[in-house]
């Protein structure tokens, strides 16, 4: 599924903030942290989402429909199999590959408040919960996490994203970056991260509570081969004017 999405009216929020930077004077800066966060800093990066053409309203892809190419036809086949096809998909704030060889596809997750980063729990009808609490459960066996954990509930929206990473990793090279705004200002006092410390305290939070950490273990998914891939920028919120 394709959904038509407008550029942001709101001047604050993740999605304003990604956008500011992708298409005003800091777009070197944005590609620059993404490339050293894959460690491929002499890179190039290809965006797919947001548009080059800065068209004032552009397609937001959800699930795999990004691979549209003829090469990818089996993987987004076998994608349908494994993850429901109907209501809403799993959405991306921003998508590029970084031109190496082999091509290295990047899917960005972007966060600039605390409520963003639980998110609510899947909203999906008994079927198609079904389809996604085994997909989950598969991708947590990959990364050794207890079948006990809940990934459906708070947190649920982190947890999907890695199981499309996990889901690609033996088929294209791929990475999850996370860019984390700090010191953004909501109108309505939203509460918002100061700094990559504050951030810190919220992201521990959230692998303790999808069982990626323990107080034993609190690096437990850097350590895994998946993790590897999974990644953290933390970029500032610009002010509106910039």
């Amino acid at each position: 599924m394709v959904g038509l999405v407008r550029r942001p009216e709101k001047e604050y929020g993740s999605e304003y903030r990604l956008w500011k930077y992708f298409y005003g004077k800091r777009r070197r800066e944005l590609d620059a942290a993404i490339l050293k966060a894959i460690g491929s800093p002499d890179c190039a990066l290809s965006w797919v989402y947001p548009d080059e053409t800065n068209e004032p309203n552009q397609h937001e892809f959800e699930n795999l429909t990004f691979l549209s190419t003829s090469e990818f036809a089996e993987t987004v086949a076998e994608f349908k199999t494994v993850w429901p096809v109907t209501g809403t998909g799993i959405s991306w704030d921003g998508i590029a590959w970084a031109e190496r060889d082999p091509r290295q596809l990047i899917l960005i997750e972007a966060k600039a408040n605390q409520p963003e980063l639980c998110s609510a729990p899947s909203e999906a009808g008994e079927r198609s919960l079904k389809k996604i609490f085994s997909a989950l459960q598969r991708t947590k066996s990959v990364l050794k996490v207890h079948h006990r954990f809940a990934w459906t509930n708070s947190y649920y929206q982190y947890a999907n994203r890695l199981f499309v990473l996990s889901f690609l990793q033996n088929r294209l090279s791929c990475h999850l970056v996370f860019l984390y705004f700090t010191g953004e200002k909501f109108p309505d006092g939203t509460p918002c991260p100061r700094d990559s410390v504050e951030w810190r305290e919220l992201i521990d939070a959230c692998h303790l509570s999808l069982g990626l950490a323990s107080p034993g273990e609190p690096d437990k998914l850097w350590t895994h081969e998946l993790g590897k891939r999974v990644h953290e920028i933390f970029l500032p919120a610009l002010p509106v004017g910039d």
